[in-house]
């Protein structure tokens, strides 16, 4: 990480030649924290003052300059080297240039397309430009207008049915789980019933041997095992063609100098202006595996047997007793969530009424039958759990994810709606939608509305923001308010600077400059605590000196279901078993069970509770990312003072299985490049012993490992927070989500680019000056606050301190 720390790394006391004395976030990192400290036996640095006296740390000079030029901020732009390609100082200012796709971390990056295939026949109308067109000298054509017909009707049956059925009740688990996955825009409810039919009316075409699967090149064919001999590989000799009945999406009119990123998300690639769009499906990085190639979900193992259920897998691999981080603060996890919500908004089915579907019988037992055709994927629960035995419960309600709408109406495995848009834009607190904005703002000022206490605004009870869940848990109502301070902050600002803008002006400006702070936390500090300072160097994923020419259209920035559905759903094993709030001065104040949180936003308005927790964010340390849990999500998620809840661990391997996703091996073996024996004996270099006897007490095979337990009970990356699998899923997503994005902060040469200053003083941006900034009486903290304090290298300083630098808005 350029422009971080942790670098620092001095053979002797004293100011050694070709060092200065820098703020911790500012000094380039060479190596990552634990190794640092080992070398110097833990003893630290030698400390320096910086100009207003306080402490910093030697940080050794870069060679690829002037290290007052690089923390000063007087240089000047570096010439743009052009093309698709990183600027890397270390090589000179103008000098090489590597190509950006040499350092992307996923070898086998560029897949193509999955497709299926669709009676040859009809392939006239794909060449007539329409969907699905009556055509009477074609008998094939004609027979497919008849399936659109007959799955138009078996969906409305379905529905006339499915409005009998019991719903999940409120306070209940199962009403709490709606909150969290229920559709938040009519806009939604639209696309999927569109979705919906076109998955049925492909499923019937399979039915009559009139769609096949294309076959797929591979740079390197590692799928083999896995996947090639799963029945959903079978083919039919048959031309590619559009899903009958599908209507193909209206593309938005894009002006080439739009300064400011759209809400929803489109005209952000210059080559397709609807990719990464919100209401559009997350992409994948591998073949999905669904039993029919097209929806079903995997249920089935290499040798054809039943896989384990999903809550015995849990049972069985995931312990509660916790394994504690010795480095990282709590904050790790908490902006982990509201990032996951910023870039993933997956929907489940609904009700007609808007109620969310109950998947078991009323009594928690296993129906016979899926209460819901298209909508239900219960969990099978063991009528010998060792912990839902005692409450009689042998079924654990999922309902299922709604389709997204097949692009270009290409027929394909069906993708999941993603409700907000791909790009790190902060849709959490600005929603992904005009309508989300614009009932947010206070059309005055370029400001957002707030309620009293300068908490959010409130709408029947609840605050509400740019993303729906954020009444979760306080933590995340906490990041919201913050972000949305911060927002505020720099409105006022601006304002002060230029009385002659607009409202819109003060909004759209203050919006671009708090973005990028946000990308800017998440590249320099947040980032390389996860995969590694080592990893994040050399995959591209640092934060440039200014600048970056390499933004590329051959990106996909596209979240992808591995990322959204597995990889990014590691922090959930660091959610702690309670909230410890505490005093500025290190006091210990109430202790919070998480149990006891979930749709406790109203802890807000307690006196002192966000200075409070605030402080227990950055102080207290939190889980380490492994196959412990805390009870409060593995048995007891949501239970709103009930003796039993849910289990997040069972519902997200059985997520993976309902989106299609590949076996942990399959992924391991790309990442690695190498091809798995299939032996468990191979598998103890990636888990621990105790953690492969477990999985191989509920698996048959190797190939059969879910990817979301796999991934985060891996052997971690030395230096990293995850392991091999997880940490080549969320590096490879993170670099396209950047080099991907047109409006990411720091690229240059643009239209709407900021100038080289601008782009220096973003730099300046770390979570703990956010903190400082924007909750009251926070007076102090460590500036590298996703570290827990240590008087080593990251002593709490006061927030005045040049420590913690502070982004000079008269820039812009």
């Amino acid at each position: 990480m350029r422009l971080l720390i942790l670098t620092c790394l001095v053979a002797a006391a004293g100011r050694a030649s070709g060092q200065v004395c820098v703020s911790p976030i500012e000094c380039k990192s060479l190596d990552n924290l634990q190794e640092l400290l080992a070398s110097t036996g833990g003893a630290g640095f030698p400390p320096c003052d910086l100009s207003d006296g306080s402490q910093g740390v030697l940080c050794s000079t870069p060679a690829e300059g002037d290290i007052a030029n690089r923390f000063g901020g007087a240089a000047a732009a570096p010439a743009a080297p052009g093309g698709d390609s990183i600027f890397f100082p270390g090589q000179g200012q103008g000098g090489a240039k590597v190509n950006v796709l040499d350092v992307q971390p996923l070898t086998s990056r560029f897949k193509q397309q999955q497709e299926l295939l669709i009676s040859a026949a009809q392939e006239v109308r794909e060449t007539a430009g329409a969907a699905a067109r009556p055509m009477d000298e074609s008998g094939d054509v004609m027979e497919a207008n008849l399936i659109v017909t007959e799955t138009e009707q078996q969906l409305a049956e379905v529905e006339r049915e499915v409005a009998q059925l019991s719903q999940a009740q409120a306070n209940t688990p199962e009403g709490l789980q709606l909150l969290f996955a229920k559709p938040q825009s009519k806009e939604v409810g639209v696309t999927a019933r569109s979705s919906i039919k076109a998955v049925q009316v492909l499923k019937s075409l399979q039915e009559k041997k009139k769609v096949g699967t294309k076959e797929l090149q591979f740079e390197q064919p590692l799928f083999g095992a896995d996947i090639a001999n799963r029945g959903n590989f079978q083919r039919f000799p048959a031309g590619l063609d559009r899903i009958p009945g599908c209507t193909l999406p209206e593309q938005p009119a894009c002006q080439p100098r739009e300064k400011f990123r759209r809400m929803n998300g489109e005209c952000n690639s210059d080559a397709e202006p609807r990719l990464g769009r919100a209401q559009t499906a997350f992409s994948r990085f591998f073949p999905a595996e669904y039993e029919d190639g097209i929806w079903q979900p995997r249920s089935k193992a290499l040798s054809g047997d039943p896989l384990p259920s999903a809550r015995l897998v849990s049972e069985r691999v995931v312990r509660t007793t916790p394994v504690m981080d010795p480095w990282s603060s709590l904050s790790v996890m908490q902006l982990g969530q509201i990032l996951n919500h910023d870039i993933i908004s997956t929907a489940a089915f609904t009700l007609e009424n808007g109620g969310g579907l109950f998947c078991c019988n009323r009594d928690n037992t296993m129906p016979a039958e899926p209460l819901h055709p298209l909508g239900c994927n219960p969990i099978p629960v063991p009528a010998d759990d060792p912990w839902y035995a005692q409450f009689g419960r042998t079924c654990m309600n999922q309902v299922r994810s709604l389709p997204a709408p097949f692009e270009n109406c290409i027929a394909g495995p069906t993708g999941q709606l993603n409700q907000v848009t791909h790009f790190l834009d902060l849709s959490t607190v600005y929603g992904s939608s005009d309508t989300d904005m614009r009932r947010l703002r206070l059309n005055a000022g370029g400001l957002f509305k707030m309620s009293e206490g300068n908490l959010l605004p409130q709408s029947g009870g609840r605050f509400i923001s740019g993303e729906g869940r954020l009444s979760e848990n306080p933590g995340l109502a906490f990041m919201h308010t913050v972000w949305t301070r911060e927002h505020n902050r720099v409105a006022n600002t601006l304002s002060r600077l230029h009385r002659h803008w607009t409202d819109e002006q003060l909004f759209q400006e203050a919006r671009r400059i708090v973005i990028g702070e946000y990308q800017h936390i998440i590249y320099n500090e947040y980032l390389p605590v996860i995969l590694g300072f080592k990893y994040t160097r050399e995959h591209g994923l640092d934060p440039e000196f200014g600048h970056s020419f390499s933004y590329t259209n051959v990106i996909d920035p596209r979240v992808t279901a591995e990322f959204s559905t597995a990889a990014f759903r590691f922090g959930h094993a660091q959610i702690p078993d309670v909230f410890q709030l505490m005093t500025q001065n290190g006091m210990n104040l109430t202790a919070i069970a998480m149990e006891d949180s979930f749709f406790r936003e109203d802890m807000l308005k307690l006196p002192n509770f966000m200075t409070n927790l605030a402080t227990t964010l950055t102080r207290q340390k939190q889980r380490m990312v492994d196959n412990t849990f805390s009870p409060a999500v593995h048995e007891k998620l949501f239970a709103s003072g009930q003796p039993s809840g849910l289990d997040l661990i069972a519902l997200n391997i059985n997520r993976g299985r309902d989106h299609g996703l590949p076996g942990y091996a399959t992924v391991l073996e790309n990442c690695l490049e190498r091809t798995l024996s299939g032996g468990w004996d191979e598998m103890s270099e990636f888990f621990e012993p105790d953690v492969l006897r477990q999985l191989r007490a509920v698996y048959q095979s190797v190939f059969d490992i879910d990817l979301y337990i796999g991934g985060v009970s891996e052997k971690k990356v030395p230096g990293a927070l995850v392991g091999p699998a997880f940490q080549c899923i969320i590096g490879e997503q993170f670099f396209a989500t950047r080099y991907g994005d047109r409006y990411f902060y720091d690229n240059g040469d643009m239209p709407h680019s900021l100038t080289f200053t601008q782009v220096r003083e973003i730099q300046k941006a770390s979570w703990a000056r956010i903190l400082c900034d924007n909750v009251e009486d926070v007076n102090v903290m460590q500036p590298l606050a996703f570290f827990a304090p240590n008087p080593l290298f990251n002593a709490v300083r006061h927030c005045r301190s040049f420590a913690i630098p502070t982004v000079d808005l008269r820039a812009f």
